[in-house]
């Protein structure tokens, strides 16, 4: 009789205690999952904040080479370019020229038309100039309204042709202003690099040949002598 009566306990005992013991487990379970999730979220949100950073980074990056109006290179990137052209130059005594490219008249065109008219004429010339150079040359906006190019394996003999291409498309633009053509042009003083010269004297051999343009009547090209 007393035994059947502990049978009788144990069933009735028992049950409560296997839910007891799912609820528990369930629970564990339960907490693990959030847990998980929270860890999860946690890495998207560290993934896409790095991802961000990257972004910036490469704007920053971007901004610091990269001209904002005209969207070529920009002084900073002529800079470091021409010290890595000088530096093979040197090595390979591969021919290596520099030429400046001026706008003429670029205050006046300010002036009578405005500055966005000056910003469009920047941005236009830009692209022009640089669909008339190779993919191995380089071009980048110096400052205000001049550009520089840098012209690889190209010696004095065989400048002359590329610079007169620039001086060409520029012409053939048909810029209008408020409802008025007019004729932009440009002028070129360009420079090969020679056995004592260096990245800052081959620049100032180009600002001088760019002031004999100038004086010449613009809308020509000089090339230093050697």
């Amino acid at each position: 009789y007393a035994y059947r009566a502990i049978l009788k306990i144990q069933k009735v005992i028992n049950p409560p205690l296997i839910c007891f013991n799912r609820r528990k487990v369930c629970r564990k379970q339960s907490n693990y999952l959030r847990a998980i999730s929270k860890i999860q979220d946690r890495l998207k949100l560290m993934v896409e904040e790095t991802d961000e950073f990257k972004q910036k980074l490469v704007q920053q990056k971007n901004r610091m080479i990269i001209d904002s109006l005209t969207k070529l290179s920009n002084k900073n990137a002529y800079e470091s370019r021409i010290e890595h052209e000088y530096k093979r130059w040197q090595r390979y005594k591969e021919a290596l020229s520099v030429a400046l490219v001026d706008i003429d008249n670029f205050r006046l065109i300010n002036e009578k038309s405005g500055h966005p008219a000056g910003d469009r004429a920047l941005k236009v010339i830009a692209r022009a100039l640089q669909s008339k150079i190779r993919e191995t040359d380089f071009i980048a906006r110096y400052i205000g309204e001049k550009f520089v190019v840098i012209f690889l394996g190209t010696d004095r003999s065989s400048l002359e042709s590329p610079l007169k291409k620039l001086n060409d498309v520029i012409k053939a633009i048909p810029f209008h202003f408020k409802d008025s053509k007019v004729s932009i042009t440009v002028s070129i003083g360009a420079a090969v690099f020679g056995t004592n010269d260096n990245p800052i004297t081959i620049i100032e051999k180009a600002e001088n040949s760019l002031r004999s343009a100038k004086k010449a009547g613009k809308d020509c090209y000089v090339i230093a002598s050697s």
